[in-house]
């Protein structure tokens, strides 16, 4: 009996969600949020580091669909760490997924969103050595996917606030790098 009810109120909680149109979204489109982010270098051979730092995710495009957006994606995440010797001594890490992104509203509060693209990684460190200040900086970009999905706390009309959860694999020589994204942004619809 005790299961029988507890079905009958998950059902219940469950049929509004289900029920809800996708939203109303009607030509360009938006977003941007801020957020916490964490930093995997994943080696194809040796250890594995993890750093945590900021996140990002930038979108603009339109939606072809009440409920299906074409955009242009930018998400990643931006690291820092103290490389020893004194406070000038650190390196910025920066990962950024670039590229076409699919998002696909299934309710007018949840998204999940795709993307396919560049895989940008810098690493920038700035050393001081005898008194003077060195910057010493390597680039690599190569094939990025990703993938999210957000929630909508709040709606007015054709703005949203969003929490959202992403994750961006850059495929690189000699490793892959893992960016994981938590955010609250803002969307226009």
């Amino acid at each position: 009996m005790t299961k029988t009810l507890l079905a009958t109120a998950a059902l219940a909680l469950a049929l509004p969600l289900t029920a809800q149109a996708a939203p109303k979204g009607n030509g360009f489109t938006a977003m941007a949020g801020l957020g916490f982010g964490i930093q995997s270098v994943l080696p194809d051979e040796g250890d594995s580091n993890t750093e945590y730092g900021v996140a990002i995710d930038l979108a603009a495009g339109g939606f072809i669909k009440p409920n299906l957006a074409l955009l242009f994606r930018i998400d990643g995440t931006i690291t820092q760490q103290d490389l020893g010797g004194g406070d000038d001594n650190k390196a910025t890490y920066t990962h950024l997924l670039l590229g076409p992104a699919v998002q696909y509203w299934l309710n007018e509060k949840l998204w999940v969103s795709g993307t396919a693209g560049i895989s940008a990684i810098r690493a920038e460190a700035e050393i001081e050595f005898l008194g003077q200040k060195t910057t010493i900086s390597v680039d690599d970009n190569e094939l990025g996917l990703g993938g999210g999905a957000g929630y909508v706390l709040w709606n007015s009309g054709e703005h949203t606030v969003y929490v959202g959860g992403d994750l961006s694999l850059g495929f690189h020589d000699g490793g892959k790098i893992l960016s994981t994204a938590f955010t609250v942004g803002w969307q226009m619809l």
